[in-house]
């Protein structure tokens, strides 16, 4: 799920989960970049059934035991109403990300000299993808934008009627960029050039939490998630619709029962698909057909899911970490760590770990869900750790890149 939405439900779950986004039609801000001003206007009181419980901070006795080799700041910090675009990409020794004020940065990571920033003057979002030869970004104001891995100069641009709300996916063969637009489009453009390919779309909802889940690539296929709560399998050279199932629960009393976004990534695992919408139903699908598996209901919008061997781990609004079965969804374990916006969670070495905008780092045991260790980061984090050769790097919201070795 986008740090964006996770962010503001936290922050004003209180007091609007009856007056949420009433009267919009799809119109507005980038997911993950930034909120509209009209967030901020307190609404009527909740019902008693929807306040939250009291939260108790876990207390292991011991820090997250990561050796941490560098914090570098790189960005200027948003305001509460803002955060950084959450998806950044490590690779060959380099590190690409965004920042909220436009920018895109490439560093070294051992070093973390300044190999190039290129100004962008749009807000991003979500953040960046990778080939060989280009770096793929888009921003709130409707353009996807390749830069010149290497140098940072820009190498096309495709302009579009509404923003883009989701982080691109790269294809190499054929070479295609794919993402989402607010209007529930799939566009897929020719990575070498940025000529439009094919288009997808759904249905546009009336109602809807700004943002998108990065489209899976998966050999000729593509699986996308829409604010509908409609997940696709497309023809990945064409687009063509090969299966499509809803995530979509319906009933409820308030507005915020209304949204069916899937915000989350797809996750893809050995024959399983797992896709999660804003409502936190879970569903596992044989990627083949879009056959269901299995199906889970959850409480709060939960991240994009992790698949470690046989387990899925994820973290929800409530602030809970949970272990489950891949093959049939059976609840293996389930410990509340936050009273925050947690990131998803990773696996470094044989520690689960997962971060929040609390500004703590936490260490958990993956086979009984025991806190094993929590560090105070002293910044609060909405990108969920990034694990690349043997390296983990967390992603502040102050605009701080930290490297944790083992």
């Amino acid at each position: 799920m986008s740090g964006f939405l996770r962010h503001w439900l936290t922050q004003n779950r209180q007091s609007v989960l009856h007056a949420f986004i009433l009267s919009l039609l799809v119109v507005g801000l980038s997911a993950c970049s930034s909120m509209p001003d009209w967030f901020s206007s307190p609404g009527p009181e909740v019902d008693e059934e929807f306040s939250m419980p009291s939260f108790v901070e876990p207390n292991p006795g011991l820090p997250v035991r990561l050796e941490r080799v560098w914090r570098q700041s790189l960005a200027g910090s948003p305001d509460r109403s803002m955060v950084h675009p959450y998806r950044f990409v490590v690779a060959e020794n380099q590190i690409y990300l965004g920042t909220f004020e436009g920018n895109v940065l490439r560093l070294d990571a051992d070093t973390t000299d300044l190999r190039w920033k290129a100004e962008l003057g749009a807000s991003i979002s979500c953040g960046v993808a990778l080939d060989e030869k280009h770096l793929y970004v888009g921003t709130r104001e409707g353009e996807m934008l390749a830069l010149d891995r290497n140098s940072g100069a820009l190498v096309w641009r495709q302009q579009f009627t509404t923003s883009i709300v989701s982080a691109p996916a790269v294809s190499r063969n054929p070479g295609l960029v794919i993402f989402l637009t607010l209007d529930n489009h799939t566009r897929a453009l020719n990575s070498a050039t940025g000529e439009p390919v094919w288009s997808h779309n759904t249905l546009i909802e009336p109602l809807v939490a700004m943002g998108g889940s990065t489209p899976q690539i998966d050999d000729d296929r593509v699986y996308v998630g829409y604010s509908s709560g409609e997940v696709f399998g497309l023809e990945l050279e064409s687009g063509k619709a090969l299966w499509n199932s809803s995530l979509a629960q319906l009933g409820g009393r308030r507005e915020v029962d209304l949204l069916q976004d899937v915000d989350a990534d797809l996750v893809m695992a050995p024959r399983r698909l797992f896709a999660v919408n804003h409502q936190g139903a879970l569903t596992a699908f044989f990627p083949s057909n879009g056959v269901s598996i299995w199906q889970e209901s959850g409480s709060g919008v939960a991240n994009t899911p992790l698949v470690h061997g046989e387990v899925l781990y994820l973290s929800d609004l409530d602030g809970y970490v949970r272990a489950m079965s891949v093959d049939d969804g059976t609840q293996l374990w389930k410990t509340q760590v936050s009273d925050g916006v947690l990131t998803s969670p990773v696996m470094f070495g044989e520690t689960l770990l997962v971060a929040d905008n609390r500004e703590r780092f936490i260490s958990l045991d993956p086979a009984s869900g025991r806190v094993v260790g929590l560090s105070k980061l002293g910044e609060p984090v909405y990108a969920s750790p990034v694990v690349s050769n043997n390296r983990l790097y967390l992603w502040t919201n102050e605009g701080s890149l930290i490297r944790y070795d083992q």
